[in-house]
């Protein structure tokens, strides 16, 4: 199971403060969103074998050609699953998917850069840009 929080317009967004994800539909997007980006970035302690069929480099093609980290490609199939799970916003506020495109995503109070991915049990929070400082 993930945790994931949401915060200022993400949290308005989806309507919710958090929400809990089962870790085995995230995984099933997981292995989606790498098929269609034409690699093998699996999940953490997958035993169906995609992690350890990983490309070389631990990494994706993007739909433009462009190396997709494992950790963008865990960004952008968690993003893609909480959007759909949110396809109507509340009254007044931007969609979930527009908010997610210019989100950043923590794992654990870590940011989800190069080769981190989103295991099982973990908290990934969703935040926005925010102004000021």
């Amino acid at each position: 199971m993930l945790t994931v929080r949401y915060f200022a317009a993400a949290k308005a967004a989806a309507g919710l403060p958090s929400e809990q994800v089962d870790y085995a539909e995230f995984a099933a997007e997981v292995r989606a969103q790498a098929s269609a980006s034409a690699g093998l970035v699996g999940v953490a302690g997958d035993t169906a074998g995609a992690t350890a069929g990983q490309k070389g480099d631990d990494a994706a093609s993007g739909a433009d050609g462009e190396r997709l980290s494992p950790a963008e490609v865990h960004r952008r199939a968690l993003f893609a699953l909480l959007a759909r799970r949110h396809p109507q916003p509340p009254p007044g506020e931007p969609s979930l998917e527009t908010v997610l495109a210019q989100s950043t995503c923590l794992v654990d109070g870590l940011a989800l850069t190069g080769k981190a991915q989103l295991a099982d049990g973990a908290r990934a929070d969703v935040l926005p840009p925010f102004a000021g400082g």
